[in-house]
């Protein structure tokens, strides 16, 4: 056996440093939509529901309205306020505002719920001598529309044990406003009520002067609800993210409340709650697909009709 020392050969590349231990990503939370309703009978209940875990396609479409599901319980929280108030709602990012008229009188604060850290902080009102508020959220920015002035908000007060600094809410008056187009809506015209139209989105600098043309649109074969239905309230489309994700909340009458007739009593009503995607078919037209439907029964907890018969939900 040869008495030769083995060596060993020299390495013709550098061992490579090990990565360090990439942080895990925090999973994106799980959304939902947000209803809010006149189900109480010193105020309003917003609930809590998850267009995820619905019905398979189409089924439930024609769903009797005893059948119907009672709403998600418990709420996730309650304002306390006068009714007939459902367009004083708002939304911002994860935040709900409710400008119901019963803010304090020093400040005309209102109350700001986050549905992510379920804190509530209060938000002064930019102008507490107008009555009905119109939001907007355009561009990631929360406008809102009170009398004749147009506001945008710069900052919410946060929960929790901050400086006084920190919780301060402030509003920017803005200058006029051109409200930009909505990509996809629900047409309103006569022919087209109940049907999903898209249109074109014209460019920005379009916005610094009159628009001159009509952007180019095109309605949708399907209808999504009959509003010539005697027992038709009312809906509202949500945008749910993704390619083209959407929900419809309609808003009727139960079949034991007469549409016309007198009110004795608070009224029964159903939302009819559809989530759907939108696609091109090989024509070009628009139809809608993936459909699954779920429908909520409730009471309204007054004897008032209420002035807002539009759903009223957010997509957070």
């Amino acid at each position: 056996m040869s008495k030769r020392q083995l060596r060993l050969q020299p390495c013709c590349h550098k061992a490579k440093r090990r990565p360090p231990p990439q942080q895990q990503q925090q999973p994106q939370p799980r959304q939902h939509v947000y209803l809010v309703v006149d189900d109480w009978e010193t105020g309003y209940s917003v609930r809590k529901i998850d267009v995820d875990d619905m019905d398979p396609p189409h089924a439930g479409a024609d769903l009797d309205d005893d059948e119907a599901e009672p709403l998600p319980d418990p709420p996730v929280v309650r304002f306390y306020g006068r009714h007939c108030r459902l367009s004083h709602f708002g939304a911002y990012g994860t935040n709900i505002l409710a400008m119901l008229g019963h803010s304090d009188a020093a400040t005309g604060a209102f109350p700001v719920f986050d549905t992510k850290t379920l804190g509530l902080t209060l938000c002064p009102h930019p102008d507490v001598h107008s009555a009905q508020p119109l939001f907007a959220t355009v561009a990631g920015e929360l406008y809102l529309t009170v009398g004749y002035s147009t506001f945008v908000l710069d900052s919410l007060p946060l929960p929790g044990p901050y400086d006084d600094e920190d919780k301060q809410c402030s509003w920017i008056k803005s200058p006029r406003i051109f409200a930009p187009f909505n990509s996809i809506g629900v047409c309103r015209h006569k022919g087209g009520i109940g049907h999903v139209c898209s249109c074109d989105a014209p460019p920005l600098s379009d916005y610094a002067t009159t628009l001159s043309t009509m952007p180019a649109w095109k309605l949708g074969e399907d209808q999504l609800f009959d509003a010539y239905d005697d027992r038709h309230l009312g809906a509202t489309l949500l945008y749910l993210g993704g390619i083209s994700d959407y929900c419809l909340i309609e808003s009727r009458l139960h079949k034991d409340q007469e549409p016309l007739g007198p009110c004795d009593g608070p009224r029964r009503r159903v939302l009819r709650v559809t989530k759907f995607g939108l696609k091109y078919d090989k024509s070009g037209e628009l139809r809608t697909t993936r459909q699954t439907v779920r429908s909520y029964q409730m009471t309204e907890g007054h004897e008032f009709n209420e002035s807002c018969l539009t759903p009223v939900a957010f997509w957070m």
